[in-house]
């Protein structure tokens, strides 16, 4: 029985990926967001193309496309 209110359908969040760069090459990587990312840290591997060592740039959530940007 409900009590007159509707429920939303929850969403799960939206993903998080984090951007990995070289400090060397400029070579750059995105991979999912992994629990204690942050701007700035140091990653343990090494860059696949220079073997450099490689800095996480950015943490980004990715936006889902809506049909409303369409719309007029």
């Amino acid at each position: 029985m409900t009590s007159g209110r509707q429920q939303k359908e929850e969403k799960p969040p939206p993903p998080t990926v984090t951007e990995i760069r070289c400090s060397s090459c400029d070579f750059k990587e995105i991979r999912d967001f992994q629990k204690g990312d942050y701007v700035l840290k140091a990653v343990e591997a090494t860059c696949p193309k220079c073997q450099g060592a490689m800095t996480i740039e950015g943490v980004y959530m990715v936006r889902e496309d809506t049909e409303d940007k369409d719309r007029i």
